[in-house]
């Protein structure tokens, strides 16, 4: 492996720190979240793997089994999972139109199936509407919103999610 002079090393971390500092990846308060970039991690891991254990996210994410522990105890009198849990039914729910074959998920994990092969015109009219989804193939939308989402952004997108589709079908020329 080729060494590295001090001066090289130095420029690097001089680099992310100050990157990290202008973006405020280590802030208290990530992107307007009000969590910190550990908690936005944890909360991630937990939106989107329900049998991960104490010891898999001290593994996986190097952070401190205490700090875990107190992390996921504040996040438990908060109700966030509840609350998770809650609306990702509300958004399963509120998802279905005739365009929409399935709906299916866990938590705020959501996957839908369309009846024709415009889910990135979809992509495309959410983000025209101020939302990001994900189109993993070209009939299947993917729907990872963070577990703070609340009920009433839930709400704000179903109540776009047919002018949405609409755009997107007629767009692709599948509007019947």
């Amino acid at each position: 492996m080729p060494s590295q002079s001090p001066t090289a090393a130095g420029s690097l971390r001089h680099f992310n720190r100050f990157y990290t500092a202008e973006i405020g990846a280590l802030d208290r308060d990530l992107l307007g979240s009000g969590r910190s970039l550990s908690e936005a991690r944890v909360l991630f891991e937990l939106a989107h793997n329900d049998e991960l254990t104490a010891s898999d996210f001290v593994g996986k994410l190097g952070i401190d089994g205490g700090y875990l522990s107190r992390m996921l105890s504040g996040f438990e009198k908060e109700g966030l999972l509840e609350q998770a849990s809650g609306v990702g039914r509300r958004l399963r729910d509120g998802l279905a139109h005739p365009h929409v074959r399935e709906v299916r998920g866990r938590g705020l994990l959501i996957g839908l199936d369309l009846d024709r092969p415009v889910a990135p015109a979809v992509v495309t009219a959410a983000g025209e509407h101020g939302f990001i989804l994900n189109a993993p193939t070209p009939e299947r939308i993917r729907l990872a919103p963070p577990l703070v989402l609340t009920a009433d952004q839930a709400d704000a997108f179903l109540a776009a999610w047919p002018a949405v589709l609409a755009d997107a079908y007629g767009a692709e020329g599948a509007e019947p």
